[in-house]
């Protein structure tokens, strides 16, 4: 006999449900016998859309009796939300069911039009989605997991896009890491009793894989462990279950910020710094710092010499201007004079120095010359702008 079938349209939050169903999910998961099976049932009845979550659970109450849900307050709060409930119960036959019961509201003709538009929006495709695509074209992706189902989740959340090589054991994958030009490692907590922080330690110290990316699979570990996972090594660590949507996008992600990095190294730009605004080569950068650090370390003992700088340096004075010139837009006196300045600010609100001794420790031997230049620059005496400074750090307290 044929069942009478119909389509029932529950009007509430997507996001909520599918982090409901998750949380539910994720603690079937880790409370289920090894030799459960998880069975997930939906129906519809006057009191709603009913979903229900039947597994062998480890302990637990007699047949019929309450069971005691452990729902963080987030998922509860997001049960009330969309006017839901949840409970759990011992069935007679052993099984544990979780129920989640969400009301069917009346479904307007604007509602069924926009969904309606929705689905046929699906079959266009999403730019996102080409971009997902395009970055996982050609890539060799290894996953190293004993599950056999979850490396069937893990190949169908990548859609077609890559190559995929697997392994149920971490001596499999090393080889096949030798074999193949790996782009990306999926690897599981633990794989055949071997922890997969090891076999991180294991590439990380091997000059020839260490580059490869590595995402972690997390059976609900603890902290601890995950920070164990992250200084041996781990690029991004992912939660059991997760959604592949959700997945997809971090592997996407991955390889985004590997292409954009390999873009920045073979170009001009990865030969740059920024140095107070302005973009400078390495090199002039490194010059700068050089001979920064060499009059501060002369400017106590009053013995800024050009000639003696020009010879440490190898150059001559009219090239040395030059460079300063157009390294910083400042002629070589005005950039020694701003060094000084520097020095003087730091001391003058990092130490209780006066401002007499912190005048003769930036080179300055004249009180008139030292307040001059420190007005010209920063509108204000010495004393006042450490006066000023100080009211504003007593305002913020």
């Amino acid at each position: 006999m044929k069942a009478d079938v119909r389509p029932v349209m529950c009007v509430s939050d997507k996001y909520c449900i599918e982090k409901i169903l998750f949380s539910m999910i994720s603690y079937t998961y880790w409370t289920a016998q090894s030799d459960s099976t998880v069975d997930i049932e939906s129906r519809a009845g006057e009191d709603g859309v009913t979903v229900d979550i039947l597994w062998k659970i480890s302990g637990g109450n007699s047949a019929g009796t309450d069971e005691k849900e452990d729902t963080d307050p987030i998922v509860r709060s997001l049960i009330t939300k969309t006017g839901g409930k949840t409970d759990m119960r011992r069935m007679s036959d052993g099984r544990t069911v979780r129920t989640l019961t969400l009301p069917v509201r009346e479904v307007s003709e604007k509602m069924v039009q926009q969904y309606e538009i929705e689905q046929r929006v699906r079959l266009f495709p999403d730019r996102s989605d080409a971009r997902t695509n395009n970055l996982l074209a050609d890539k060799a992706v290894l996953i190293i997991d004993e599950d056999t189902d979850l490396r069937m989740l893990i190949r169908d959340s990548l859609n077609e896009g890559c190559r995929i090589f697997e392994s149920g054991t971490v001596q499999e994958g090393y080889r096949i890491l030798k074999e193949q030009n790996i782009d990306l490692i999926i690897l599981d907590t633990f794989v055949q009793g071997v922890s997969g922080v090891d076999f991180i330690r294991k590439i990380k110290d091997d000059s020839i894989f260490q580059h490869i990316p590595i995402l972690f699979i997390s059976r609900n570990l603890d902290e601890k462990y995950k920070n164990l996972a992250l200084t041996s090594g781990v690029d991004t660590i992912i939660n059991m279950p997760f959604n592949p949507n959700h997945f997809r996008n971090i592997v996407n992600s991955i390889f985004n910020q590997r292409e954009i990095y390999e873009k920045y190294s073979k170009s001009a730009m990865s030969t740059m710094d920024m140095d107070k605004g302005t973009l400078l080569h390495h090199e002039d950068k490194i010059f700068l710092d050089t001979l920064s650090r060499m009059i501060e370390e002369r400017l106590e003992q009053d013995t800024i010499s050009i000639d003696l700088i020009c010879k440490e340096l190898n150059i001559n004075k009219v090239t040395l201007c030059r460079k300063i010139k157009k390294l910083s837009g400042q002629t070589l006196s005005n950039y020694i004079k701003s060094i000084k300045l520097r020095k003087a600010t730091y001391l003058l609100k990092s130490t209780r120095m006066s401002v007499k001794e912190i005048m003769y420790s930036c080179g300055y031997n004249h009180k008139s010359l030292f307040y001059k230049h420190f007005e010209q620059t920063y509108g204000t005496t010495p004393k006042e702008w450490r006066e000023s400074l100080f009211r504003q750090r007593q305002e913020a307290v």
